[in-house]
């Protein structure tokens, strides 16, 4: 997993991290002041996306489009932070709409 032993990035939202973990030597998850250490807990030991998740995940691929998609590199940052956004949005308008899967 790429967001553990990261000292750059919050393990629960992945914005710049405080310098601060928790965790083992091996296996730390490093977070933001923002969402601090309990919430940084939670994520390190999360396994995998929920089934909203998944579902969100799924419908932002497909407002990507379903041909290929060619981004320079200039333009990647600006593409990450429209998913990161659109996923957000996504779940929320989805749970909203009683979109849950229970």
């Amino acid at each position: 997993m790429t967001r553990l032993n990261n000292s750059h990035a919050c393990i629960a939202c992945a914005r710049r991290s405080d310098g601060l973990a928790v965790g083992r030597p091996q296996k730390l998850g490093w977070f933001c002041l923002e969402c601090g250490p309990d919430i940084a807990r939670k994520a390190l030991y999360m396994k995998n996306l929920d089934a909203v998740e998944q579902r969100a995940c799924e419908k932002v691929a497909a407002e990507a489009g379903q041909e290929p998609i060619t981004i320079a590199p200039s333009e990647l940052p600006a593409f990450i932070a429209w998913a990161v956004k659109e996923f957000a949005e996504t779940m929320r308008k989805d749970l909203d709409e009683g979109g849950a899967p229970f």
